[in-house]
């Protein structure tokens, strides 16, 4: 989407998948958009969204809108 960023990961058990998400949303706002890891965590404890897809694969993908990355 033009309006957000998201990363997805997919593996057992479907929990697991969240944190994969949300690390990889962390790094990928660190390396891009010049966030400070932790203030990136902090920003996605607060504004951050999860989406899940099929809850027996355990997909699921992290997402914030980019008009929080400015």
């Amino acid at each position: 989407s033009s309006t957000e960023i998201f990363t997805v990961a997919t593996g057992c058990p479907m929990e697991r998948s969240v944190g994969e998400a949300y690390s990889w949303l962390i790094l990928w706002m660190e390396a891009e958009y010049g966030w400070k890891r932790w203030e990136a965590y902090d920003l996605l404890t607060h504004v951050g969204e999860v989406s899940i897809g099929y809850y027996a694969v355990g997909t699921a993908a992290a997402k914030i809108a980019k008009r929080y990355l400015d």
